[in-house]
C-alpha cells in the first residue's frame, strides 16, 4: 500500500485588513474609510475551483489523488491540477467545498477554466471562510503574495474599485 500525504492547502497569509463594502469583501493593507464592517488580522487567503455545471460551488483543493495510485499535496498538486490534470481526468480532488464540507470530486467535474474564487479564512485550521473576496486595495509598491494578486483584481484605493465596478 502506497503512503498517503497529508492534506495540505494552497494558501497564502495575509496580514491587514478585510472590509465589507455592500455585498462584497475586500483584503486591504489600510482600514478603509466608507466600508460597512471592518476586521483585522492575519488570515489565510485560500483559493476554491469551481464545479463544471454548479458554478455556484467552488472546493479548496488539498490532495489530489492520480487514478494510479500516486498522492499530489501543495504547490505540486497546485501544479499537476492547473498543468497536467488533462491527462488524468478521473483524478480525484479531496478539499472543502466554499461551504466547509469536506469533498471529494473527479477533475473532470471541475471547470478549470472559470476564475478561481479567492477566500479569506480567519486561521490556518478553518475549513469554513470567512467571506469571499473580490478584490485587493494596496498600491502597486506594496508587496503581496503573487497568488493574491494573480486570482484577485487589485486597486490602489477604495474609490479605484468602486469606479470599476460602476463601468
Amino acid at each position: 500500500m502506497r503512503h498517503v500525504p497529508q492534506r495540505v492547502f494552497i494558501s497564502d497569509l495575509f496580514e491587514g485588513y478585510l472590509a465589507t463594502v455592500g455585498k462584497q469583501t475586500v483584503l486591504s493593507i489600510q482600514p478603509q474609510e466608507g466600508a460597512d464592517s471592518t476586521q483585522q488580522g492575519k488570515f489565510s487567503v485560500r483559493y476554491g475551483v469551481v464545479y463544471l455545471g454548479r458554478s455556484y460551488l467552488s472546493i479548496v483543493p488539498d490532495l489530489i489523488a492520480l487514478d494510479y495510485g500516486d498522492a499530489l499535496n501543495g504547490e505540486e498538486a497546485w501544479d499537476f491540477l492547473f498543468n497536467k490534470s488533462n491527462l488524468y481526468p478521473r483524478a480525484d480532488v479531496f478539499g472543502f467545498r466554499d461551504d466547509g464540507l469536506d469533498e471529494m470530486i473527479t477533475v473532470k467535474s471541475l471547470d478549470l477554466m472559470h476564475p478561481l474564487r479567492v477566500w479569506a479564512y480567519a486561521s490556518a485550521e478553518d475549513k469554513t471562510p470567512i467571506s469571499q473576496i473580490h478584490a485587493v486595495i494596496a498600491p502597486e509598491e506594496a508587496l503581496l503574495p503573487e497568488r493574491i494578486t494573480q486570482y484577485c483584481p487589485r486597486y490602489a484605493s477604495l474609490d479605484a474599485w468602486r469606479k470599476a465596478l460602476s463601468k
